[in-house]
């Protein structure tokens, strides 16, 4: 693709403040996978796909035609920014994988209203054993359920599994839950 065209989708998936994990522009390599927010066209010739300098600026990658500084970067796991001078390699997708990825996203998409609205109401949870003391609502681990190694594994995969009742049998069965209880 050419560099402007990798520019536009950068700016496509920018849903600004508004959270949106699943759909945003991403790249991966030995740093794992990092969300990009920006992205502008510069001069830079190179193999497509190819690092061609990291600052604390941006990312530049080689694209099709011409080259893309990529920067708000973030971590696809924790959400914090990175700086982009630690982006040294990509591991880019493939046409099979990039497909499969398509594929996945497109099945769960129609979903997405329902379960915003399940995640907003739902209420807090009593799992045996937890220890209150964190901050902003949070609580911390360890967890203190006067059991050690598989023994506590097992309190907490039980918890977990009767809190999520039918949709715990359902995935057991094979089955996606495609409304779910949400609906």
């Amino acid at each position: 693709q050419s560099a402007e065209d990798v520019a536009r989708m950068v700016r496509a998936l920018d849903h600004g403040r508004y959270w949106n994990p699943l759909t945003t522009a991403k790249i991966a390599g030995s740093f794992g996978v990092l969300n990009v927010g920006a992205a502008e066209v510069v001069v830079g010739p190179g193999e497509p796909g190819a690092v061609l300098s990291s600052s604390a600026e941006g990312v530049v990658v080689a694209c099709g035609a011409g080259a893309v500084r990529l920067s708000r970067l973030t971590c696809q796991v924790k959400g914090l920014p990175v700086c982009p001078s630690t982006v040294r390699d990509l591991a880019p997708l493939g046409a099979e994988d990039a497909a499969a990825l398509t594929r996945a996203l497109a099945e769960v998409v129609p979903f997405e209203p329902r379960l915003r609205r399940a995640l907003a109401a739902m209420q807090p949870l009593d799992l045996p054993g937890l220890v209150p003391g964190g901050e902003g609502g949070r609580v911390t681990l360890p967890v203190d359920t006067g059991l050690a190694g598989r023994a506590a594994v097992e309190a907490m995969a039980l918890a977990l599994r009767r809190a999520l009742g039918p949709i715990a049998r359902r995935w057991r069965r094979g089955q996606r839950p495609r409304a779910g209880p949400w609906t």
